[in-house]
């Protein structure tokens, strides 16, 4: 459908998909709640109202549809948009052989800004997390960095308080692994682990790896690959959100038993808040004591106990109106 298609819809504090139904628009808000107006405009071939520029390539025309927002109340931290459009629109651009980019204009498409990193548009959906401001126009173009690997799916879903991931790649070139980057805003990513890529390949192939135990360090993470090459150059996918349904609860490992010169306390806590870690000897007297400043989710500290003398000890840690104890040796 050409010309211009609009809708508004109050978009409730969740962090599941909100769809705008045929608009070539998805959002994830992130838990927050705030009014949407999207207006897509396509199929036009007009500059500034259905394509844009890329800044990058300055001849290079982005695709022939503009999504436009509009919002009163924006949102304080980043959300998650998914952006997808129809061969039609294409406008010349080839994302079988250069990665797709997203742009934003904030002064009505005089200049525009490039929003996430390059990512893999052969499917013509890319997704992105960016700030949403008052007024703003997004588009997408292709980037100057042909695509070593075309990746085809990639994808994030929560088993239990597992995250699982999936992606699949149509043909690779010279790729050596995949790194799987974890982040909580969307902002700030840490690689945590990798898969060995095929190096060069025409045929399908299919990747997954598990992020084990995802759901007991936070209530919902944002997943990423890093696709390297041979040469070090990097390439990203788009991004994933997966939110656990299940509740974080209270837990402690402490090790290694025996004790030696440490005790690493490792804790994963529902709640943000004052961490107390005891030790105490046989006849029940206090030996060490030990206060922290704990986060929700995952956290790690050590004791030093190489003041203690030999025998049994009680663990204790306390955090609220919830506590854990254990018994730990020193030899």
């Amino acid at each position: 459908m050409k010309g211009f298609l609009v809708q508004e819809l109050n978009v409730a504090a969740t962090n599941s998909d909100v769809n705008f139904g045929g608009m070539g628009f998805v959002l994830n808000p992130a838990g927050q709640a705030f009014t949407l107006e999207v207006e897509r405009r396509t199929g036009l071939n007009r500059p500034n109202v259905t394509f844009g520029q890329n800044p990058i390539l300055t001849g290079n025309q982005g695709i022939d549809r503009i999504w436009s927002l509009k919002t009163s109340t924006p949102p304080a931290t980043p959300v998650t948009l998914t952006l997808s459009w129809l061969a039609d629109n294409d406008h010349g651009l080839d994302f079988s052989t250069h990665q797709a980019q997203v742009w934003r204009s904030r002064d009505n498409g005089k200049t525009w800004e490039r929003q996430g990193v390059p990512q893999s548009g052969i499917n013509r959906v890319v997704t992105v997390s960016t700030t949403l401001v008052a007024d703003a126009l997004y588009t997408v173009s292709t980037y100057e960095v042909p695509l070593p690997v075309e990746l085809t799916a990639f994808s994030a879903t929560a088993r239990e308080l597992d995250a699982v991931l999936k992606w699949s790649t149509a043909s690779e070139r010279n790729s050596a692994w995949f790194a799987i980057e974890r982040s909580l805003d969307g902002k700030s990513w840490s690689e945590i682990s990798r898969k060995a890529a095929a190096g060069n390949s025409s045929a399908a192939l299919s990747y997954s790896a598990t992020d084990l135990g995802a759901g007991r360090k936070a209530a919902a993470f944002y997943y990423r690959l890093r696709q390297i090459d041979v040469d070090g150059t990097a390439h990203y996918s788009g991004v994933q959100h997966v939110r656990f349904n299940k509740t974080i609860v209270f837990a402690v490992e402490a090790y290694p038993i025996p004790m030696q010169a440490f005790l690493t306390v490792d804790l994963v806590s529902p709640t943000a808040g004052p961490l107390q870690i005891e030790l105490y000897d046989m006849t029940g007297r206090l030996v060490i004591s030990q206060k922290e400043e704990a986060p929700m989710g995952s956290s790690r500290y050590q004791v030093d106990v190489r003041a203690l003398a030999t025998g049994h000890y009680t663990l204790r840690t306390v955090q609220g109106t919830q506590q854990i104890t254990r018994k730990v040796l020193r030899l």
